[in-house]
């Protein structure tokens, strides 16, 4: 089976990393699931076919020199090693950051989704920097989709697969990244989109008729209710959508006012006598002050 983090897999490989249990730790402090045996098994033999046996001795005894890191190149997994000892340097620091992105689930899955639906590196940094007040570079977005979210590789079966184990949220996200359009991903993400009120009563209205459906299947005095409830808006969100549609703006502004609690302030034009005592007030506090 494939998944999205394959890459990081085989950097677990090279270090040295042979029980399944092992891997599967690995996995777990960064929020990500377990794999099995045949998985390892695969990246196991990929590593140790490529490399020479001088090597793959390194590898085993977690001894490194030599040609060890033109191998590590070779393998495509060079720059997670600039983080490991002993060779860790100031100036790969950087990359604390993209392990410590998995302590944040709703921001690895924000930037997740972002990739999926091909949002450019520069993009997505300002985006997440901006809701998530975070230090995200570009370099860091494209370490993470390469090591732990290569969608690109994962086959129809292999996401259907991935996502059996995920919570609702996120497989939520995850199908809408691959059934509806970036904007609407976005909102849904609660990042800035341009989502058109056209737009937002066409998805909640498909969304309402699938509910519907859903519940009509079943024979039950709960999911009967359920089925009628959903009939219901349904059929309100398609009148409130033809009133849209067919430009009642009118009719469909009135209506949005009595579906949404609005706070409504009114706010005072000022006239002559206001501002005359605003004045008053101004040169009385100026007095005071010498």
């Amino acid at each position: 089976m494939g998944r999205p983090y394959d890459h990081y897999l085989r950097f677990l490989v090279t270090k040295g990393l042979e029980e399944t249990s092992s891997f599967n730790d690995a996995l777990e402090e960064l929020s990500l699931p377990k794999v099995t045996e045949e998985e390892i098994d695969h990246q196991y033999k990929l590593v140790f076919n490529t490399v020479p046996k001088p090597v793959q001795n390194q590898i085993t005894s977690r001894k490194y020199e030599g040609e060890f890191r033109k191998w590590m190149k070779v393998l495509d997994v060079n720059e997670l090693w600039d983080y490991e000892k002993p060779f860790r340097t100031s100036e790969y620091q950087y990359i604390k950051l993209l392990y410590d992105l998995h302590s944040d689930p709703r921001l690895r899955l924000v930037i997740g989704a972002l990739l999926i639906k091909g949002v450019r590196h520069e993009d997505i940094v300002q985006m997440v920097n901006l809701k998530y007040s975070s230090m995200l570079k570009v370099e860091h977005v494209s370490l993470y989709e390469k090591f732990f979210w290569n969608h690109r590789r994962m086959t129809r079966k292999e996401w259907k697969n991935y996502l059996a184990d995920r919570d609702s949220f996120e497989k939520n996200i995850l199908f809408m990244c691959f059934s509806e359009d970036i904007d609407t991903v976005k909102a849904a993400l609660e990042l800035p989109s341009k989502t058109s009120s056209s737009d937002m009563l066409q998805y909640m209205l498909s969304q309402a008729f699938q509910k519907a459906k859903h519940y009509l299947r079943y024979n039950s005095p709960d999911q009967n209710m359920e089925a009628r409830e959903w009939i219901k808006v349904t059929m309100s969100l398609s009148d409130k959508y033809e009133k849209h549609r067919t430009g009642d703006v009118e009719d469909f502004g009135k209506t949005l006012q009595l579906e949404f609690d609005y706070v409504e302030s009114e706010f005072m034009t000022p006239d002559e006598q206001m501002l005359s005592d605003v004045e008053q007030k101004k040169k009385e506090n100026d007095q005071r002050e010498r």
